[in-house]
């Protein structure tokens, strides 16, 4: 019980003091319709998987088939919208690499892709876009019987990273 008080406690003071509060507002408002820019847009994909040396999950899963299955996802939800989500390559290429913690580091990023890094199916499911808009986020964990990567957990981040803010303000009722 009081581990769960602490864990409550240094939530509440980071979400208070921390300097990234606006990590979930974009700096402009994106106010629409708008016209100007009418689709398709094909977006290039690149599944970065970060296990830990305590924690090999990856060694043991079947990366291509997980890196098809977020793009299944994604397109599920995005494909109405005139957004298509693509390989590095190909269409239907499942670019992915598999990265340790002690080499995750920026470095990792593609220039021309939308890097998803995936930690895992440990835990209850998360993600962050770190900022909106952006060209990167994570997940991690499950959702249910679903990774986070293969739930509206991904859909969610990456349309942070599309430009979409949350419909929601934490901060004003």
């Amino acid at each position: 019980m009081e581990r769960i008080i602490y864990q409550m406690l240094f939530s509440i003071l980071v979400l208070v003091f921390s300097t990234d509060l606006a990590g979930q507002m974009p700096d402009d408002q994106i106010q629409g319709p708008h016209t100007q820019y009418e689709g398709p847009y094909y977006i290039k994909v690149f599944v970065n998987y970060i296990q830990t040396p305590t924690d090999p999950w990856a060694d043991n899963t079947d990366l291509s088939s997980r890196t098809a299955g977020i793009l299944e996802r994604l397109n599920a939800e995005y494909n109405q919208h005139e957004i298509y989500f693509i390989g590095l390559t190909a269409p239907c290429d499942a670019s992915h690499q598999k990265i340790t913690a002690s080499n995750y580091a920026v470095s990792n990023l593609h220039t021309k892709a939308l890097d998803i890094f995936d930690r895992g199916n440990s835990g209850g499911a998360s993600g962050y876009a770190f900022r909106v808009p952006n060209t990167y986020c994570e997940v991690a964990g499950a959702y249910g019987s679903l990774p986070a990567s293969h739930s509206e957990v991904v859909v969610h981040e990456v349309g942070h990273c599309l430009g979409l803010s949350h419909t929601f303000n934490w901060f004003r009722p």
